[in-house]
Parts: C-alpha cells; sequence; structure tokens
C-alpha cells in the first residue's frame, strides 16, 4: 500500500499479479464481501474525509461507496467498518456527538441510514455468521459490549464485565459465542442467545488485543501488548480457561486453515508450531530475520512472509522450503490478505514514518502465478 492509494492484487492459483486497485486517498481498512464478488477498503483523504469503497473484484468497476459525515480522528475512532452478510450494504460508524452506525446500501442511489450508537466513537465491530446481529465497543470510558438487530439496529441488549474499554470482538464460526478482548487484560466468552458470560480468563499481564477463532471453532487465540500468545478452549468451564502462553516476544501470529498449525514471528524470525501442544519449532533460517506479518495461504499449503524491506516470501508448508520471494518497494509490509479461493494475495504496506492507520502502498498479485497484475503510480499525498 502507499499514500496515494495503490492496492497490489495477485492470483495465488495463476502465481500471476493481477491489475492493481488504485485510488487517490490513502487506504485503510480492506475486506472481501461474504460471497466473495466484491471488494471493499476504507480510504481517508488528506483532508481527513474517510469513506468506503466497494468494487466488483473481477472487473475492478466500482459497485458504490458511503462516505462518513465525520472526519478521521484515529485508528481508534470509527475508522473500521464490515460487510453485511447479503454482500449488499455496509455498516460503518461516525465520529459526531451522537456516534451514530451507518448503514450503508451499495444500490445506486440509496441514502446512508444513520442509528444510534455508543456515547462514545465506536472502537470495535463484529457482524453475526448470520448477518442478523452486529456487536460493538466503544472507547475509551466505556467497557459495555452493544448487540444490535440488523438491519433495524434495535438494541438487543448490553454485555457488562468488562473494566476497561473492548478492543477486540470476533464471533464463533457458528454464531453461538461471542469473544472480546479488553484493556483490561482479560479475555471474555458471551453466550449469544442468553447475554451472558461463559467464562472470563484471568488476568493478563498486558492489554488484549487480538481475538480469533479456529475455522473449527474448537480453539480461541488471543494476542496481546506484551506479544504473548493464549489458546483457549470455548467448552471449558467458566474459570478455568484452558490457556498456554508462546515463548516471549512473539509478535504476530497466524492460524492455518484447518486449525492444527500456527506460525508467529519472534525477533523477526519465523516460527511454526503445533496448535496441540502449544510448542514452537526453531526459526526457518530461509526465511531470514527480518520478517513483519504472516499469513497461511486459503488451502494451508503456503505461508506468506512479509518483510521491513517490503518484500513477500512465499514457503511451502508440506515441502518445507522457500518458493519465491515477490519483490516489493521500500517500505513495510504491515498486513497480507487472501480472497476465500486463494486466487489473489493483497499486500499492504505502511512507510515507516506513517501513523497507524494510514496505510501507503497496495500490491495485488496473482497466485496462481505470482505475477502482479499492473502498477500504476500517482503524486504521494502528505502523511499525517
Amino acid at each position: 500500500m502507499e499514500s496515494s492509494g495503490r492496492i497490489g492484487v495477485w492470483d495465488l492459483h495463476a502465481r500471476q499479479h493481477l491489475t492493481p486497485i488504485t485510488d487517490a486517498w490513502w487506504v485503510g481498512p480492506m475486506a472481501f464481501s461474504p460471497d466473495g464478488k466484491w471488494f471493499g477498503y476504507g480510504v481517508c483523504s488528506p483532508k481527513y474525509q474517510r469513506k468506503v469503497v466497494v468494487l466488483d473484484f473481477p472487473t475492478r468497476k466500482k459497485v458504490g461507496e458511503v462516505e462518513a459525515l465525520t472526519g478521521f480522528m484515529g485508528s481508534h475512532h470509527g475508522f473500521g467498518w464490515v460487510f453485511t452478510r447479503d454482500s449488499r450494504s455496509i455498516i460503518l460508524s461516525e465520529n459526531d456527538p451522537d456516534r451514530r452506525i451507518v448503514l450503508g446500501s451499495l444500490t445506486a442511489g440509496s441514502k446512508p441510514q444513520y442509528f444510534p450508537g455508543h456515547g462514545e466513537a465506536i472502537t470495535v465491530m463484529a457482524i453475526s455468521p448470520s448477518g442478523q446481529i452486529l456487536a460493538t465497543g466503544a472507547g475509551f470510558t466505556e467497557t459495555n459490549i452493544n448487540l444490535w438487530e440488523v438491519p433495524s439496529f434495535h438494541p438487543l441488549g448490553k454485555l457488562a464485565g468488562h473494566e476497561r474499554w473492548v478492543v477486540g470482538l470476533q464471533f464463533s464460526p457458528n454464531g453461538q459465542i461471542l469473544a472480546s478482548a479488553s484493556a483490561d487484560q482479560t479475555v471474555r466468552l458471551w453466550d449469544v442467545a442468553t447475554r451472558r458470560s461463559r467464562w472470563v480468563s484471568r488476568r493478563l499481564p498486558q492489554e488484549v488485543w487480538r481475538v480469533c477463532f479456529a475455522p473449527d471453532g474448537g480453539r480461541l487465540f488471543s494476542g496481546s501488548s506484551d506479544g504473548w500468545i493464549y489458546r483457549w478452549s470455548p467448552d471449558a468451564p467458566q474459570g478455568t480457561a484452558d490457556v498456554w502462553c508462546s515463548q516471549a516476544g512473539l509478535k504476530t501470529m497466524t492460524v492455518a486453515p484447518e486449525g492444527k498449525q500456527f506460525g508467529g514471528i519472534r525477533q523477526g524470525s519465523v516460527c511454526l508450531g503445533q496448535t496441540g501442544d502449544g510448542a514452537l519449532a526453531s526459526p526457518l533460517p530461509e526465511l531470514g530475520t527480518n520478517n513483519t506479518c504472516l499469513l497461511f495461504s486459503s488451502d494451508g499449503q503456503s505461508l506468506f512472509a512479509g518483510t521491513q524491506s517490503g518484500e513477500v516470501q512465499v514457503w511451502s508448508v508440506p515441502h518445507r522450503r522457500l518458493l519465491r520471494t515477490l519483490p516489493g518497494s521500500a517500505e513495510p509490509v504491515r498486513r497480507l490478505r487472501q480472497d476465500a479461493q486463494g486466487r489473489v494475495l493483497v499486500v499492504g504496506q505502511w512507510k515507516k514514518d506513517a501513523e497507524v492507520g494510514f496505510p501507503c502502498r497496495i500490491r495485488v498479485w496473482r497466485v496462481s502465478s505470482f505475477a502482479e497484475i499492473a502498477q500504476q503510480e500517482k503524486q504521494r499525498a502528505g502523511v499525517k
């Protein structure tokens, strides 16, 4: 990614770099629609205007966009958004005094609908697999999680228990459990139907920033600000969560699609481990010591490793060897994403001096050939 708004796209099966997606504004959060046909990304202008742009992914034609009425205030203040289950609308939030929730239809000529939100700006949101429930958290003094019926946004209740603001949310694959991460240094699991807490972890040494279910829903992983990763059993009795800690200094983590293997980065080196015992193997020397982020391919056969130098290394999981290195610009790779079908790889890069939340370059590769689709340079906008 770059401040001129270029998104690189890669087809992982054909191993080709596809035509990049370009925008005149800074590019932020990205996501594929549930049906995989559309691709959306948040953008912010040099004057801090923000909106979400949605494209028909195969043709790159714009399907629609929803512009926020309030400007960008930081990556933790209303910059997140989600697709609705039918892929026809998006949900985001405003930073105005009412902190409203916005439902923006992608149908031509439609106007956004606004609904009451939190007392503070929404910091995180997640939508259930059925698309019928939206969970939101706000900061930095609010501690409750609000549940909303979609698309009416009628309040369904509040989940009370955290002592500080909520940082991460994710529904289980079956939609029955909601996991939450908080600055109060705990992880909680909530029964969505009863709105009650199923269990709460012991207080961890540092703030918990991320939660992620394994694809089968049988395990939950959380990441803390100190780099430690914990594995939890959603079926554990309340208050006795099964937890393990990775070795200290593990800064990022990705779980393989089958949920049995995970990868992490420690001091720039890539390590692989088995979720069964949580043990990390020795670092993979072929991948070097300047790695920044990881992602397993959709089929679990490859591991992508972004680097400080802007390259992406492709590692064969079954053959345990480096397959190739995708070239990049000088900006460190900060984020890797792949569509559900595994056709393209999206690489996000931030300049070292850029504020978090302002992606600078996005590259898109066709996985089947690992060829970059195309590149287009635009005048670089200033970074806050």
